[in-house]
This record gives structure tokens, C-alpha cells and sequence, in this order.
């Protein structure tokens, strides 16, 4: 058995090309699976997911080339060696800066797989009809919109933050309990009253 060193908490994509890994609700299913396990082989990985294992060595290749899954230990199975996977760090970032060739194309294709895995997610919630209401409800949908100067991004930002390690620190403590994903994205937009002024 070889065991190799995980990497460290986060792991920032700074090369666009790279952001190809995200655009897909299958490879960002299988990153959930394989942070909710720690470690996974793809056969174990394909339980999980309820696929096939030859359905999954594409996406797991694709994610180990952009470094966003590494080997993390080699282990006998009957007759032959069988390759266990880790996330290469606990979030995964987009980060070059807004301005770089091609990011903002790769970004876009990131979050619109984000979102159609959103609306998969939620389309199952609704078919099994779970809706509650008040502080406990099980499904929120959310769209705001309103000018937010420097002062409120950065406390924005900061509950963002907040709601992620509340969150992840819910998922470490494996606790009893459902399954949730929480899908934010907050951008700028164009202020259309503004510039037919």
C-alpha cells in the first residue's frame, strides 16, 4: 500500500484551461462524494453515485489533471492494484484575476454547471414533496438584487464565508441528519437604468 501526503486547505485553479474540471454537474457531484468520503476508489465512488465505474474514469482523469483529485494510497484488490483518490484540498478556488485570458468564458461554464447541479437537486427535493415552512423549511430560493457599496461587499462576503464553515464544519461532525447544498454566486450586474441616463 502507498499513502501520499494530502496537500493543504485550499487549492486555487489559476490556470483557465483548468476550469474545464468544474464544468460539469457529474465531475462536481463526484468531488462532493469523494469530500464526503475523505477517500475513495472509483468503484467505491460509483456506489455512491449510483453509476457505473467506467463512467467515472473519464471525470476522475479530467479532475486529476486540473490537480483537483491526487492519488492517495494504492491498495491490493483480488488480483490486481486499485488506485484510492482524495481531494487535493478541502475547497477549490478559481483564481486568476478577472482580466486573464479566458476566464471569464471558463469561469461562466464552472458556475453554469454549479447551477445545473443546483436545479437537478432541487427538482428531486420537489418531487419528493419536501417542503416545510418557517425557520425550518428544507428548501430556500433567493434572488436580491440592490446596490452595495465597498462596506457591505466586504460584510457580504464575510456571511458568505460564515454560511461555508458552517457547512463544512456540519459535514466533518457526520452527524445524524439531511443532506444539504447551499449554491451562492453574487455578481456584479449591469445597471441598465443608470446607463440609459
Amino acid at each position: 500500500m502507498t499513502r501520499r501526503r494530502l496537500p493543504g486547505r485550499s487549492l486555487t485553479l489559476a490556470n483557465p484551461p483548468t476550469f474545464g474540471a468544474l464544468a460539469s454537474p457529474h465531475r462536481l457531484e463526484t468531488i462532493a462524494a469523494l469530500g464526503d468520503a475523505k477517500s475513495a476508489s472509483i468503484a467505491e465512488l460509483a456506489r455512491r453515485l449510483g453509476r457505473s465505474p467506467h463512467s467515472l474514469y473519464y471525470h476522475i482523469k479530467r479532475l486529476a489533471d486540473a490537480g483537483v483529485v491526487v492519488p492517495a494510497e494504492t491498495r491490493r484488490r483480488g488480483r490486481r492494484d486499485e488506485q484510492v483518490w482524495t481531494l487535493a484540498a478541502e475547497r477549490i478556488l478559481l483564481g486568476p484575476s478577472p482580466g486573464a485570458a479566458g476566464f471569464g468564458a471558463a469561469a461562466s461554464k464552472a458556475v453554469d454547471s454549479m447551477l445545473r447541479l443546483t436545479s437537478r437537486e432541487l427538482q428531486a427535493a420537489l418531487r419528493r414533496e419536501e417542503r416545510k415552512q418557517g425557520a425550518r423549511r428544507t428548501l430556500i430560493g433567493l434572488r436580491a438584487k440592490g446596490r452595495v457599496d465597498g462596506p457591505t461587499l466586504e460584510r457580504i462576503t464575510r456571511l458568505v464565508g460564515r454560511i461555508e464553515a458552517l457547512i463544512r464544519k456540519a459535514n466533518q461532525q457526520e452527524r445524524a441528519g439531511t443532506l444539504y447544498a447551499v449554491t451562492i454566486v453574487l455578481t456584479p450586474t449591469e445597471d441598465k437604468a443608470r446607463r440609459e441616463d
